[in-house]
Formats: C-alpha cells, sequence, structure tokens
C-alpha cells in the first residue's frame, strides 16, 4: 500500500471551532491510513512556527483551506499559505481546496476558479445540518484521495514494469552508458583544457599587475621623498611660526564668528554613548544569490551608540521640544497593535501607546518607545 497522503489544512485562527468539527469528522479517512491530518496545533514546543508551517505546507499532497472573510482578510492566510498553495497546484505537486465555512465573497478572489468544498461552495454555516455538511466535504476529499492514491499506484506498478526490462534492453543501456561516458570524458578533458589556459591568463595579467604595481611604488616613493624635503623647509622656525598662528586665528575666529549670545550646547545622550570602533570586513558571497556578488572591502568608520534604547520619556522630551512635528502614526491615525494572537491595525494608537494600544502608565516611561517610524527615528537623531 502507498504511504498515506499529507493533508495540511489552513485557517483563521477566528474560525478554530470549524477546524475542530472537521478534524473529528476526518478521523475515519486518517483511521483508514490513507491520509495523516496536520494543522499548526501540531507543531511542538520549541519549534519555529512559521518554519514549520512552510516545511508541512510544501510537502503536502492536498492543502485544504479553511475560507471565510476573516480567513481572506488575514494578510498571513492570504499572502502566505494561499500564495505558497496556489504556486504549488500551478506546479501540479499538490491539489488545493477551499471549504467554505462561512458565507464571504470567495468567488471574487484568486480561489474563484477553483471547485470548492462542500456541495457548490455552499457555506458550512449554510447548511441546515453542519454534519451534512461536513460529512459531504469528508466524502469528496475521500475521493480524492482514493483517486490520487491510485494513480500513485498505477505509476509505481508501471515503474516496476519498466524496471524489469529484457536483457537486451539492459545491454542496449549498458552501451548508451558507456558511450554516454566517453562523451563526459571528452567534455572533462576539454573543460580541463580551457581551465588551464584561463590559469595561464590570470597569470600573465597578475604579472602585469604586479609590474605596474612596482612602478606606482616606485612614483610614490619619490613623492614621499619630495614630500620630505618640503617637511624640512616648512619646519624652520619662520615658516612654522606663522604658520601655526594662521591656523589658530582662522580656527579661533570662525568659532567665535559661528556663536549666539549666551547658547551653550549639551548632549542628553552623552553619558549613555559607547564608541564603537571602526573596521573592515568582507561583503557578499561569490555562492549564493547574483545580488550578493561579487565578495568586497567594506570600511565602516568609528561611530558612537547608545547603550539602551530610546526610552519613552527620552522621545517625549522630543515632542515636547518640537511641538510641531508629528509621527507617521500621528499622521495615519493608527499603529498596530497586539490582540494577543496577532498584530493588528488600531486606530488611535501612536507613540505614547504602550503594546496592546493602551496608553502608558507612569511606572513604565522608561521603556523603549513603539509605534514609531524610520521617518520618525531620524528627526530624533537630528
Amino acid at each position: 500500500m502507498p504511504p498515506p497522503l499529507q493533508l495540511f489544512i489552513a485557517y483563521s485562527r477566528k474560525d478554530s471551532a470549524f477546524l475542530d468539527e472537521l478534524r473529528v469528522q476526518l478521523t475515519p479517512l486518517e483511521r483508514s491510513g490513507k491520509a495523516k491530518i496536520w494543522y499548526d496545533g501540531k507543531i511542538e514546543p520549541g519549534v519555529v512556527w512559521e518554519t514549520a508551517i512552510r516545511e508541512n505546507l510544501h510537502s503536502a499532497d492536498i492543502i485544504l483551506l479553511l475560507v471565510s472573510a476573516d480567513a481572506i482578510a488575514s494578510d498571513y492566510f492570504y499572502d502566505k499559505e494561499l500564495a505558497d498553495a496556489l504556486a504549488r497546484h500551478a506546479a501540479g505537486t499538490a491539489r488545493v481546496v477551499p471549504m467554505i465555512v462561512r458565507p464571504c465573497v470567495w468567488q471574487e478572489t484568486r480561489l474563484g476558479e477553483l471547485q470548492a468544498l462542500p456541495k457548490d461552495g455552499k457555506a458550512v454555516t449554510s447548511w441546515s445540518d453542519r454534519d451534512e455538511a461536513y460529512a459531504d466535504a469528508v466524502a469528496a476529499l475521500t475521493r480524492m484521495v482514493n483517486n490520487i492514491l491510485a494513480e500513485r499506484a498505477a505509476e509505481a506498478e508501471q515503474l516496476e514494469q519498466e524496471r524489469k526490462l529484457s536483457q537486451a534492453e539492459l545491454k542496449a543501456a549498458a552501451l548508451n552508458q558507456q558511450r554516454q561516458k566517453a562523451e563526459a570524458e571528452q567534455q572533462r578533458q576539454a573543460a580541463e583544457a580551457a581551465e588551464r589556459k584561463r590559469e595561464e591568463e590570470e597569470k600573465e595579467h597578475r604579472q602585469k599587475e604586479k609590474a605596474k604595481q612596482q612602478r606606482k611604488s616606485m612614483a610614490e616613493k619619490q613623492r614621499r621623498q619630495q614630500l620630505a624635503g618640503l617637511g624640512a623647509w616648512m619646519r624652520s622656525p619662520w615658516i612654522l611660526g606663522s604658520g601655526l598662528v594662521g591656523v589658530m586665528a582662522l580656527v579661533i575666529g570662525n568659532w567665535i564668528c559661528n556663536q549666539e549670545p549666551g547658547y551653550s550646547f549639551s548632549d542628553p545622550f552623552a553619558h549613555e554613548m559607547v564608541l564603537i570602533k571602526g573596521g573592515t570586513f568582507s561583503m557578499g558571497s561569490n555562492e549564493d544569490d547574483e545580488d550578493e556578488k561579487p565578495v568586497h572591502q567594506v570600511t565602516v568608520p568609528d561611530f558612537y551608540l547608545s547603550k539602551n534604547e530610546v526610552t519613552f520619556s527620552q522621545f517625549q522630551q522630543f515632542m515636547e521640544a518640537n511641538p510641531g512635528f508629528k509621527t507617521n502614526a500621528d499622521k495615519g491615525g493608527w499603529s498596530y497593535a497586539w490582540d494577543g494572537d496577532s498584530w493588528e491595525e488600531m486606530k488611535g494608537v501612536n507613540w505614547t501607546c504602550n503594546a496592546e494600544g493602551k496608553k502608558r502608565p507612569p511606572e513604565e516611561y522608561g521603556h523603549p518607545v513603539i509605534h514609531v517610524s524610520w521617518n520618525d527615528a531620524t528627526a530624533f537623531c537630528e
């Protein structure tokens, strides 16, 4: 008997009750050994949630989508799970079956081209008896599983027949293999010859570059000797004294001209900053994506970084000092907030709120500020 088919179920959290009812109805199919059911409730503790979903979705034979208005509105369900499922359906590596659990305009989505369950795509909640709706859907899924298993059994039988080739066919295959091996050897030898030619050309190029660098080094040595002679002249007492006075006068004069009466600058972050020494490192790869090639040297100068995240209180000082400034969340009138299961858009949420979208109490003023954009952060730094 062929191995059981993998059936992946994708759904919205708000449709969990339908998932539970459907799993009960699918029990006979799973007990028959013809199919194994997987949904995100089977993810083991400590496993990366998104990785587990992606791996099981990509290995599934049948992808069952529980469809409702909430599922279609879910970015993860629609843009991730549905998109990946339809891509595998188009490639012929999986069967995608939408099951309508609550009435919605699913025909206007990318699912509109697929045959939906239960019968005629009538939502489960629209049936007078929901058990009949589930039974209709499970019966259709069982037929699909049986058909796929029958197709695989036929393919296995064909492979077995192909394996039992006649002696003449085996001999012909061996001769063909020998011919291919000889052609491959010829190609290998040609590739080695081409590689030797390339290495010789590179060696010649390196020699030319080395000679060029030697000429450049000699020119640089001559330039340093000339500068050394000029430096000896510049270090004479008369030249050194007049030059130093001129530079000091220019610096002090420029500083005086740029001062404002009564102005004193202080950096409120000075005591929190840590000096990060710069350096040079290799960036990119010659083995992965094209946009990572080639490996090249990148130099980063020294810079300062605050030891801790910017707090609510610090950002509040910035906002009070700039009464005309509005964050992106203030301009749009909303931001994302955590409802206990996922991040959802919530009106009226801005930098004064915590992760749940509530106004921060005084005891949280020392927490990192959130609901700020890259533009807000740049304005704060400036």
